[in-house]
């Protein structure tokens, strides 16, 4: 996607980063467990992070607090805040959580072919190829 969208090297590489890590909020099951942390969970927790949903909240704080000596520095700031309310409308932001990421067409392919079922199959490499970017105002 980030060829298709002819990113610089800088914003490949934080798309590649944030496609490694955009599930480590997650708990176990992943969506499926998404109501029971939501009850459960502490929201101060992910205080002050401003995400749409939880995970995405501790996804922002693992990174943060506890792979910061992992996520080399450059990146250090710019990747947390992907997943947060905060994010500029930038084209990584869309490639992690869009309306047609790479998560999206990752698991409706891979999800469709373990169920069995054609709901959900699409051609990615056309869909891929066929990526446009659409500048609005100041943001990428």
């Amino acid at each position: 996607m980030a060829e298709a969208l002819d990113l610089g090297r800088e914003e490949a590489n934080l798309a590649r980063l944030a496609g490694l890590l955009h599930d480590v909020g997650h708990g176990p099951f992943s969506h499926v467990s998404e109501q029971v942390l939501e009850r459960r969970a502490c929201r101060e927790a992910a205080a002050g992070l401003e995400a749409e949903k939880l995970h995405e909240a501790l996804t922002a704080r693992v990174i943060s607090e506890y792979l910061c000596g992992v996520v080399p520095e450059e990146y250090g700031n710019a990747l947390p805040i992907l997943f947060t309310k905060k994010a500029p409308a930038t084209l990584v932001k869309n490639i992690i959580s869009g309306p047609l990421d790479a998560d999206k067409i990752d698991y409706l392919l891979r999800d469709s072919y373990f169920a069995g079922v054609k709901y959900g199959v699409f051609d990615r490499d056309k869909v891929i190829e066929s990526l446009r970017p659409v500048r609005i105002g100041s943001g990428r």
